[in-house]
């Protein structure tokens, strides 16, 4: 049946609607939306829906009603896929109907506002209430919640469950049984819903009089019990714009924490949520148990919090306490509000724009926090960012984490995804719906790795991180080992040390998370600036929410300045941060390490035997080449030799391409060192693929001829990193007969076609397998592809092998298969 289905997606994918005049638009992913559709497309119509919330079906998953039919949410959400995947129906999640004349429609999302052309316009959204008093909401629970003028009605079904902690930071590993029933909670409001602001209000109304410590889930969306009170979303006029100090964009790992803050100093705060909770991956996101991190100030004190709330599933009580600390702070919560746009008056964020059931709202700040995780309020703003770097691909894994009823942490990783496009990630969840197994629900946040960063005042590089290089600006302290989903892209990963083990001190100076020429916003979290290779250190959750605590922190202090974060005071800043405990103060904290000819001159001798200080090295590269290249003359033991000439070779230095080809033909006895290539954490490459890159960077002669023997011996069989390995080291090599030998590689059975064009690049995915740390036999297949069609057009200019990647329905791929062809036929390494 699947394989049928993935035949009637044609079309889910295809080019831009902006490009095309459709035949239907539809607004709403509920199920009367899902039918119209269905019926149109029957009918020989080009189809677009556009859906609101993350998934399809918030009129029976999102309020929890499909459970009076005895239908789990999955099922319902994925029953909706499968309808609008076998019409042909194109659909986008999370995405806004804002505006309709004339034949145009806009509709925001996370990437923006866009504008397509219909024939024929259909609003399918759920009624809005106005003026409403009466409402339900729908819980899961052992018990049935108690409150003032609460009626409470059980619903068929038993969802009795096992429930385990299995987080460090709350206890002990118990086990616990839950005898969940379902209970439809009615209740009146002591005021009406007559907008955004009301309906937010009653939705925090809603989660205090239906909570209980042992709640294994509740609905998002409130059922409105006054028949007579509801209006389509048409009749409802755009909500006035309106004035905050402070507005952080996004309620996830950093927005929270820093809407806490913000509030807490005095500055009118709101933070706008696109999902119906906070949390974000630490709640929504399946990612309910710290991996590493510093557990100190603001995130141990929110620990403290979630542990006091004694919640049978810890992650249901890590989203119960993010909301009751925003709503004691004094921040205002506004959920299912999507920040798609702003206002910027000569390179200063004036105001956001932002989407919700009620219309386009206009906040108008004086600071903002961008915590949305891919820079998607600095992006708007015009400033620089980053997301697929230069040179090979080398992106993390993400995933869509299952959700069995009562278990608050799943990981997941089968695929890539831009997060920054809505498209993209909308697919993405398409794929994680359909793969996972039956279970009660699967997250309604992508839990992607990598994302869309800003190009801030100073860049964090892994090498400052391995190095131990502190910033005298520095405001928050991370710990992790490089918790790399995927092959990494920095020389630190060719020539780091032995061990993946070895866990490191990053930290995170003030400087990065202000984007280079835009002013009146600071980026927390994921969207900060930082090299590929540094984030996965500086990531954890734990870290995040500390550095979304000093965002917090800082815009209330810039409120001051008329928004202005560069005329904070970073030193005071600190003070607050020390004094609460986020950081600890010490001698390194803002250590600058001086790489002076001395410094470096020990850091060479320490590079025998395992490369121990190499980080040292390559901080301070141009200085240290022509000492290392003394060292590297004055040598005498092979075992120093080989080590001198691979750093050599990575940076560009032929001094010792005879050792290092030595040594890859068996002429020089030296041991292989212990490098454990793909299972450890702080490198990728193993120790032989390592040295023929190195190799290749020298351009000699030899390498030449080594590696055109090796690029001979390549096919689909070839591991990944050897075969990366050649690809990289012929492109350094820049010998243009290289091209056509690998292009008679690429007609070796199974080494190309592995683009995904239209409905084969949304099939079901699903699953993580730690041991194989990320990477599908699917993704090293397109990565290997990549690698030769990238070095084939930029040796040769023939780009044949890269066109099928322009059309991919998986925009990670089709976009690099784009930039290398814009930057055209410069080499990068």
């Amino acid at each position: 049946m699947l394989r049928a289905l993935h035949i009637l997606m044609i079309g889910f994918l295809a080019a831009s609607a902006s490009a095309e005049e459709l035949d239907v638009v539809i607004a709403g992913g509920t199920q009367d939306a899902v039918a119209e559709a269905e019926t149109a497309s029957k009918a020989g119509k080009q189809v677009l829906l556009l859906a609101p919330r993350a998934y399809l079906g918030e009129d029976c998953a999102g309020n929890l009603s499909c459970l009076e039919k005895g239908v789990v949410p999955l099922e319902a959400k994925r029953s909706l896929d499968r309808r609008l995947l076998a019409a042909g129906v194109r659909y986008v999640t999370g995405a806004y109907v804002v505006g309709v004349s004339a034949g145009r429609v806009v509709y925001a999302a996370k990437d923006g506002m866009k504008e397509v052309s219909t024939r024929s316009f259909i609003n399918r959204t759920m009624p809005l209430p106005m003026n409403a008093r009466r409402f339900a909401r729908i819980i899961v629970s052992g018990t049935p919640p108690s409150a003032e003028g609460l009626t409470v009605e059980q619903l068929q079904g038993d969802y009795t469950t096992v429930v385990t902690n299995r987080v460090q930071e709350d206890g002990d590993g118990s086990v616990r049984i839950v005898k969940g029933k379902a209970w439809k909670c009615s209740f009146s409001l002591p005021f009406a819903v007559t907008d955004v602001w009301t309906r937010t209000r009653a939705e925090m109304y809603a989660r205090d009089v239906t909570w209980t410590p042992d709640l294994l889930d509740g609905a998002d969306e409130l059922i409105c019990l006054d028949s007579e009170c509801v209006s389509s979303r048409d009749a409802v006029p755009s909500p006035l714009p309106c004035d905050f100090d402070v507005a952080v964009a996004g309620g996830g790992v950093a927005g929270a924490p820093a809407s806490i803050a913000s509030a807490r100093r005095g500055a009118r705060t709101v933070v706008c949520e696109f999902l119906h909770q906070l949390g974000g991956m630490g709640t929504a996101g399946g990612i309910g148990q710290y991996w590493q991190g510093r557990v100190q100030g603001f995130t141990s004190e929110y620990d403290s919090a979630v542990r006091a709330l004694g919640c049978a599933v810890h992650a249901v009580g890590k989203r119960e306490a993010w909301r009751r600390m925003c709503r004691d702070s004094g921040a205002t919560v506004l959920f299912g509000a999507l920040v798609c746009g702003t206002e910027c008056v000569g390179g200063k964020i004036h105001a956001l724009k932002v989407a919700t059931d009620y219309g386009l709202l206009e906040i108008r700040v004086t600071a903002a926090v961008d915590a949305t995780g891919n820079a998607d309020v600095a992006a708007a703003s015009g400033a620089e960012t980053v997301f697929v770097e230069p040179g090979p691909l080398s992106v993390q894994g993400a995933g869509l984490a299952p959700r069995p009823l009562g278990v608050g942490f799943v990981n997941s990783d089968f695929g890539y995804v831009d997060d920054s496009s809505s498209e993209d990630r909308s697919r993405f969840a398409i794929c994680g719906r359909l793969g996972a197994p039956a279970v009660w629900d699967v997250s309604s946040l992508v839990g992607a790795r990598d994302r869309r960063r800003i190009v801030g005042d100073v860049i964090v590089t892994a090498e400052d991180i391995a190095a131990g290089c502190g910033f005298p600006d520095t405001v928050v302290q991370c710990r992790s080992n490089f918790d790399s989903h995927g092959p990494t892209f920095s020389d630190l990963g060719l020539l780091s040390g032995p061990s993946g083990k070895r866990f490191y001190d990053g930290a995170v100076p003030y400087r990065a998370m202000l984007p280079r020429g835009v002013h009146g916003v600071i980026v927390a979290g994921l969207g900060m600036s930082a090299a590929r290779d540094a984030i996965p250190v500086l990531r954890m959750q734990p870290d995040v929410q500390n550095a979304g605590y000093a965002a917090g922190v800082a815009a209330a202090m810039a409120v001051t300045h008329g928004g202005d974060f560069r005329k904070v005071d970073v030193k005071v800043l600190q003070r607050e941060l020390v004094r609460c405990g986020n950081i600890v103060w010490n001698d390194n904290v803002c250590h600058v390490i001086s790489l002076d000819a001395d410094r470096l001159k020990m850091a060479i001798e320490r590079l025998v035997p395992d490369y121990r200080e190499v980080a040292i090295v390559l901080a301070g590269r141009d200085r240290a080449l022509p000492l290392l290249r003394e060292a590297f003359a004055s040598a005498m033991e092979p075992g120093a030799k080989l080590v001198y000439a691979h750093v050599l070779g990575v940076l560009g230095c032929a001094d010792g391409a005879d050792v290092l080809a030595d040594w890859i033909e068996g002429r020089l006895a030296v041991k292989e060192p212990d490098f454990k290539g793909r299972w450890a954490y702080a490198r990728r490459f193993p120790y032989r693929d390592s040295v023929l890159i190195a190799l290749g960077r020298t351009r000699s002669s030899r390498a030449r001829e080594l590696l055109t023997r090796g690029a001979e011996r390549l096919s689909a069989s070839t591991p990944f990193f050897r075969f990366r390995a050649i690809c990289w080291a012929l492109e350094s090599c820049g010998d243009e007969r290289s091209a056509e030998i690998l292009r008679e590689v690429s007609k070796r059975p199974g080494v190309t076609g592995h683009a995904k064009v239209g409905a084969a690049a949304c099939r079901p995915l699903c699953g993580y397998t730690p041991k194989r740390h990320s990477m599908t036999d699917e993704e090293i297949s397109a990565l290997k592809e990549l690698d030769l069609a990238t070095v084939v057009y930029r040796l040769s200019g023939n780009s044949a092998l890269l066109k099928p990647w322009l059309r991919d329905g998986r925009k990670v791929f089709s976009d690099y298969a784009k930039s290398v062809l814009k930057k055209g036929r410069q080499v990068c390494r």
